[in-house]
């Protein structure tokens, strides 16, 4: 900074009637100089004026004078007077120098001035900026980081900030980092050169502030290819293992930076860490991408303006298996033993619904239901195992088959039903073996299987017949319960020996074991039961015979114990009736003893106290053979 010397011109006191006495003339001279060196070309500015303020004590200004001057000049000299009103004052000196009516720097410096002192030393007065922007502490430059296509131009824009407080007024000066490759102008207006080149953009203020950000000089694109992340392999829902990564070149086959790429779902779901990227100096952009829940295939596409877009194609494979589930062949019935028409598969699901392949299932069988053929099986493409072949067990029952995959399960039911009705396994039952002649027995014929399961319908043709002893009887038609059980009835005739029970069905005979059955005597019959006499006379003091025979009411003899009263009744002949003797099968006895002779008695019988009410036998007596004994001689008079 080139020395104003400025020269001050003092009087005496002739000129100032105020102080008389003591005053002079007096010169002082002045060199300001800028503390700190910077070149205000570079922020477009040139000081033209200078303005000098001259303070006499706290508030007494004794000048204050402007005075513009060519920028090239290098001493400016000024002469001014002053009113000293001592020998020797204490004035204080401030300098303030503008461009363009804009106030930049300013200085304060106190001097001692003199009377007499015609050549003075001059004073030092530093100069600091106080203009716009004096205080700004940082610098704040946008867009950062740019790229730049040749021969393009780009404005960059600077805001500023005292201690965090914006500033809005202030200076700033422009350059890049290297002046040779490109230029940018002080309005901040950068101009791309035609070469692949980087340089920084430098912003700074009078201050000291300054910010920078580089910029890169870039050719046209003309080529968006994939780099690498095609052709994957992941899991539903997933991140794939390889980011999706495309480059950008230019004509030079050179990597472009700077370059929007954007990446977008096309189909199969999923999610991308970023829809947009930026190419890096190599001229590559990636984002990771997260498949959906579908499994099958994703694609993915990046797009550039002005450039075709790529694809890529993925594979996306079901994750492991949660679910276990039927899919065929549950809840079948057939008869027992025989083979289930569908074989039982699973389906194997992720979390997803997505079905597994290849997952190895096994299939095992529940406590004697049956026999398995292929137990192991491996999924197919469509998530399915199937079990070989299900064959039951013979018993008519619910089986079960549980099929197993890691920790899942899945348990099919069968139930296995009563097959054909057999008559080799049929059975024929009676209720007892033995029937009371005059009553009724059942007959019942449980349909059963091949393997003894009962039978729960009905429909067949059953017929029973009883033969081959000599107990007689009939049999009612037969029931069909449509349960798998059919009855008749047998009514007891006559009592013999044991007969057997067969049964028919649809006219083949019954092979299983047959019951037998007899027919006993049922209950006493009063008018069944016989009462007879050996004789129907009976000569006086001689005895006739009288038989009760107990029978039912079929005829049949009674042979259990009765209780048995014999009596008389009715005409002139008496005679007495001995104690009841029971000869067995069923007969009981008494003797009568004839007495007087006479018309004939009826003799009666009760058994269990109720009277007989079949015919009654009647016994007369007669006189006996004459008896000198009893015999009476009489003499009638007159003989």
């Amino acid at each position: 900074m080139a020395v104003f010397a400025v020269a001050l011109l003092g009087v005496t006191c002739r000129d100032n009637p105020v102080a008389p006495r003591g005053g002079g003339r007096a010169a002082f001279a002045v060199r300001p100089y800028i503390a700190q060196h910077i070149d205000l070309s570079g922020f477009g500015l040139t000081i033209d004026s200078l303005r000098l303020v001259v303070v006499h004590g706290p508030a007494d200004t004794l000048r204050d004078t402007t005075t513009f001057f060519s920028p090239d000049s290098t001493q400016l000299h000024l002469n001014l007077s002053v009113i000293l009103s001592q020998p020797s004052e204490s004035l204080k000196v401030l300098l303030i120098l503008s461009a363009g009516g804009v106030p930049l720097f300013s200085g304060t410096q106190t001097a001692i001035v003199s009377v007499g002192t015609s050549s003075p030393a001059p004073i030092s007065i530093p100069m600091f900026f106080t203009g716009p922007g004096a205080g700004v502490t940082a610098l704040h430059l946008s867009p950062v980081d740019s790229v730049l296509h040749f021969s393009d131009s780009l404005r960059f824009r600077v805001t500023a900030d005292s201690a965090g407080i914006p500033v809005t007024n202030f200076y700033t000066a422009w350059r890049t980092s290297d002046t040779l490759a490109a230029r940018i102008n002080a309005f901040g207006i950068l101009h791309a050169p035609l070469a692949r080149k980087s340089v920084f953009v430098v912003v700074r203020t009078y201050s000291g502030a300054a910010d920078s950000t580089p910029v890169t000089f870039i050719p046209t694109p003309t080529l968006l290819a994939v780099q690498g992340g095609n052709g994957q392999t992941g899991t539903v829902g997933a991140v794939l293992p390889g980011r999706l990564q495309i480059k950008v070149t230019a004509g030079d086959g050179l990597g472009v930076r700077g370059i929007p790429v954007q990446f977008s779902i096309l189909s199969g779901g999923g999610s991308l860490s970023a829809t947009q990227a930026i190419t890096d100096t190599l001229g590559i952009a990636s984002v990771t991408a997260t498949l959906g829940t579908l499994a099958g295939g994703a694609t993915f596409q990046a797009s550039s303006a002005g450039l075709t877009a790529v694809t890529f194609a993925e594979t996306v494979k079901p994750g492991l298996p949660t679910q276990l589930l039927a899919n065929a062949g549950a809840g079948q019935s057939v008869a027992a033993g025989l083979l289930l028409p569908i074989a039982p598969s699973v389906v194997a699901k992720d979390t997803f619904n997505n079905v597994v392949p290849v997952a190895v299932v096994t299939f095992a069988l529940g406590a004697g239901a049956g026999h398995l053929t292929g137990a192991t099986d491996t999924t197919n493409a469509s998530g399915i195992a199937t079990v070989g072949s299900w064959t039951l067990d013979t018993l008519a029952h619910l089986d079960s088959l549980t099929a197993t995959l890691g920790t899942l399960t899945r348990v099919f039911t069968a139930t296995g039903l009563a097959g054909v009705i057999s008559t080799a396994k049929s059975l024929v039952t009676l209720v007892a073996d033995s029937v009371l002649s005059g009553t009724a027995g059942t007959v019942t014929l449980h349909a059963r299987d091949q393997y003894g399961n009962a039978l729960t319908t009905g429909g067949s043709v059953v017929a029973f017949t009883v033969s081959g002893g000599s107990s007689t009887g009939s049999l009612s038609a037969v029931t069909d319960h449509a349960d798998g059980t059919y009855t008749a009835t047998f009514t007891g005739t006559l009592v013999g020996t044991v007969d057997t029970v067969h049964a028919t069905i649809g006219g083949i005979s019954v092979t299983s074991p047959l019951p037998l059955l007899r027919v006993v005597p049922g209950a006493v019959s009063l008018a069944q039961s016989v009462l007879a006499a050996a004789g129907a006379i009976d000569s006086s003091g001689l005895q006739d015979s009288v038989i009760l025979t107990a029978k039912d009411q079929n005829g049949n003899v009674i042979a259990s114990p009765q209780t048995v009263v014999f009596s008389k009744t009715g005409g002139t002949s008496t005679g007495n009736l001995s104690g009841t003797v029971t000869l067995g099968s069923g007969k009981y006895a008494t003797v009568f003893t004839g007495v007087l002779a006479g018309t004939a008695t009826t003799i009666s019988a009760t058994i269990g106290g109720q009277n007989v009410t079949s015919t009654s036998p009647t016994i007369q007596v007669v006189p006996g053979v004459a008896s000198v004994a009893t015999s009476v001689v009489s003499v009638s008079q007159g003989s």
